[in-house]
């Protein structure tokens, strides 16, 4: 994503591992959205081994200026705020979320 401006992030309810989901719940357009997203991808922490993860909660894809688009899964829990991530293309490589990354993004999705 260097050197590279983010046009939109498009959220989707997400299906299975490795495609994107095919309901669309919301649309980011706006840099403070973007920052939220961003920040959630700075902030993550790598987890050690691989997961047997479940079927992730969202989809998120990040689409490029030259229309490239970046895709990551994201498994987020209301009840004890954790979450983490992986992208779409390497899901045995998860990343852990802080609780604030996690609570930002459920308000975001809202």
């Amino acid at each position: 994503m260097q050197n590279k401006e983010i046009i939109k992030i498009n959220i989707f309810k997400s299906e299975s591992h490795g495609s994107v989901g095919s309901t669309l719940l919301k649309k980011l357009s706006d840099a403070e959205e973007f920052s939220v997203v961003l920040n959630s991808l700075s902030t993550a922490s790598q987890m050690l081994g691989i997961r047997d993860t479940s079927i992730p909660d969202y989809d998120f894809v990040i689409v490029l200026d030259n229309n490239e688009t970046i895709t990551f899964h994201y498994w987020l829990s209301l009840d004890d705020m954790q979450g983490m991530l992986a992208d779409i293309n390497d899901t045995g490589t998860v990343y852990s979320l802080p609780q604030d990354s996690v609570q930002n993004l459920l308000q975001l999705i809202e």
